[in-house]
């Protein structure tokens, strides 16, 4: 059993993701696709039915993945697992719904993380370019932000909300399809 002093998960966070960029001009090879839909999709998977047989029995149960919203113009072999992973929630979320367990996913956009600061816009003129070109609330979001609905979820107010999936991303757009 997973969890503090062997009690039963109550609430799963789902949260593991990567991928490679892929390129049809030189596409990934079928193992770097594997591993993407194994962190992204598979592990996802496992993990929430390892748990699920004791928030059924519970008849209690949160089950939080953050996943993602985007298809972006240079595609990543994360972004089909992900997609598929947000599927197969909100069928599961309708599987599981009569004993008292939720299924939701929450989609961030451009969050203030290590990864979207000093990976993917590690100047202050990218992160300006970024922002300027797609996201029209006009700044990266914060971690809290991502936190407050995830929060929500997990509580006993968010009984009447499964299978549904919430982008926090600032209304992200793509526009450039350089």
């Amino acid at each position: 059993m997973i969890g503090a002093l062997n009690r039963p998960v109550q609430v799963l966070i789902n949260n593991a993701g990567g991928g490679r960029p892929y390129n049809l001009d030189s596409p990934l090879g079928s193992d770097e696709w594997d591993q993407a839909f194994h962190l992204n999709f598979t592990a996802v998977r496992r993990l929430t039915e390892y748990v699920l047989p004791a928030m059924r029995q519970a008849r209690w149960g949160r089950v939080i993945t953050v996943t993602g919203s985007l298809a972006l113009q240079r595609m990543n072999a994360a972004t089909p697992a992900k997609a598929a992973i947000t599927s197969w929630c909100r069928a599961l979320s309708i599987q599981v719904a009569r004993d008292g367990v939720t299924m939701n996913c929450v989609a961030p956009g451009r969050i203030k993380s290590v990864q979207t600061m000093e990976r993917l816009f590690p100047t202050e003129e990218a992160r300006k370019q970024e922002i300027e070109r797609n996201i029209p609330i006009g700044r990266f979001g914060d971690p809290e932000e991502i936190a407050s609905v995830i929060a929500f979820w997990a509580s006993k107010r968010a009984g009447y909300v499964s299978g549904v999936m919430i982008p926090v991303d600032g209304n992200l757009i793509r526009l450039d399809l350089k």
